[in-house]
């Protein structure tokens, strides 16, 4: 199974999460607008370091495997960019959840549990897809 095939029960936790918090955000805050923008931000920071950390993860498993010698400098970039984007996304998700604090609480909270809510929810989709596949 590739990257392709594994993403997309994440990428529609990650979606369902953003409603949940625009919800939040609109019905349960004293300042809407700001809460969402920086919740926004927030999640946008920890879905992009979950795709650095996916991209890291093929590239090393693919490294492992053995890849042809033409692949080898794909799959090395590959393994950069998806450390480099992990790390750089989780800095800034750093930053704006530091800078935002006393501004939108329910906001950056409600989008900071996507560093949980999206692992485990789409993990257990992903998981239930897999087990059909090889019961099948």
């Amino acid at each position: 199974m590739n990257l392709r095939q594994a993403l997309p029960p994440f990428l529609w936790a990650a979606l369902i999460w953003w409603v949940a918090l625009v919800a939040v955000s609109v019905f349960a805050s004293p300042n809407p607008i700001v809460n969402l923008l920086w919740g926004s931000g927030v999640w946008i920071f920890a879905n992009l370091g979950f795709l650095g950390t996916a991209l890291l993860v093929e590239g090393m498993l693919q490294q492992r495997v053995g890849v042809a010698p033409a692949e080898e400098t794909r799959v090395l970039l590959r393994i950069f960019l998806g450390l480099s984007l992990k790390l750089s996304c989780f800095a800034l998700l750093g930053m704006v959840v530091w800078a935002g604090r006393e501004k939108a609480m329910t906001g950056i909270l409600m989008a900071s549990a996507t560093l949980v809510v999206v692992p485990i929810g789409g993990g257990l989709v992903w998981h239930r897809q897999n087990n059909k596949e090889i019961r099948n």
